[in-house]
């Protein structure tokens, strides 16, 4: 076990651990989370308003921006994603692929008693244009256990399939918990026989403050059914960053279901401290479409966040 020490905020006692993780409420929902106009913080019982206010002091600075804003990035991904579907040569529109996801995950770490999990919900359909072209929309829903608050996430990915193997995106999304985030960025992916790789690159923008992306993805094929799993996430400020990595397994035991299992660190460094918490997560993905699938992953920062 962790050692824990008090900490005085305002004349009342939170428990804070030594391992600068368990200082996950400031790293992550002020960092990311917090919307700068409203000044407001996910609230947690009872000491949410001193934690952050105990932050401000600290940093002494109430409205700190940390990237500058991406306005040019932003227009681009979002007229490449518009220009790739409105130029398609008028054709029949059908569901080309999608998948629906049920998925829990938890850290090894608790704040205030509360354990730091998730569960969501997510879904993606996919629409083909022509043999090239396609869009792809997500759908997301997260529950966070510590925080006993939920989020929402919607993506769009403009898609063209550069052959059999290879597809290349453009994605624009908003995540929403207490406030709303923008991400956009660029994608692909690489798949034949066995082997399957996948890459994005973006930015998120939360009201001025911004954060950098960056995601990879790889599976192999041990067998038709079963296939060993990893991944690497980054989110990059300024004054810190946010990094997951996992290993895993999936399994199909029908054509119609994948189950999945993967462990994993979660690495927060922000404001000059580091720690970092192991994790688990287990879930079944049901697969639609005549690709059995969808082309991309999800995106943002909500599904990067094993717990909260």
């Amino acid at each position: 076990m962790v050692p824990m020490a008090f900490k005085t905020y305002g004349g009342a006692k939170t428990e804070v651990a030594h391992d600068g993780l368990r200082k996950w409420k400031i790293h992550v929902l002020v960092v990311f989370l917090v919307r700068p106009k409203q000044k407001k913080v996910i609230e947690f019982p009872k000491t949410s308003k001193m934690v952050l206010n105990n932050y401000y002091r600290e940093t002494g600075n109430k409205n700190k921006r940390i990237i500058p804003v991406r306005h040019t990035q932003k227009t681009a991904i979002i007229s490449i994603i518009a220009l790739g579907i409105v130029s398609t040569p008028a054709m029949a529109v059908e569901i080309s692929g999608g998948d629906i996801n049920l998925k829990y995950s938890e850290l090894d770490a608790e704040i205030f008693g509360e354990k730091l999990n998730s569960f969501s919900v997510d879904g993606a359909v996919e629409l083909g244009f022509s043999p090239n072209f396609a869009a792809q929309l997500d759908l997301g829903y997260y529950n966070f256990g510590a925080i006993d608050d939920n989020g929402t996430t919607v993506a769009l990915h403009g898609i063209y399939h550069l052959n059999d193997e290879t597809s290349l995106g453009a994605f624009y999304g908003q995540d929403e918990l207490d406030g709303d985030s923008d991400f956009y960025g660029i994608e692909a992916v690489y798949e034949t026989g066995k082997f399957e790789v996948e890459g994005y690159i973006g930015s998120t923008d939360n009201e001025g403050e911004d954060a950098g992306i960056l995601g990879l993805y790889g599976a192999y094929g041990l067998t038709e059914r079963l296939d060993v799993t990893g991944g690497y996430q980054i989110a990059d400020l300024d004054d810190g960053s946010l990094d997951r990595i996992e290993v895993g397994l999936k399994f199909k035991p029908v054509d119609e279901a994948v189950l999945s299992v993967s462990f994993g660190s979660a690495e927060v460094e922000a404001f000059g401290e580091s720690g970092s918490e192991s994790f688990f997560s287990i879930g079944v993905e049901f697969p639609l479409g005549a690709n059995k699938g969808a082309t991309f992953g999800r995106r943002g920062i909500l599904q990067l966040l094993p717990g909260l």
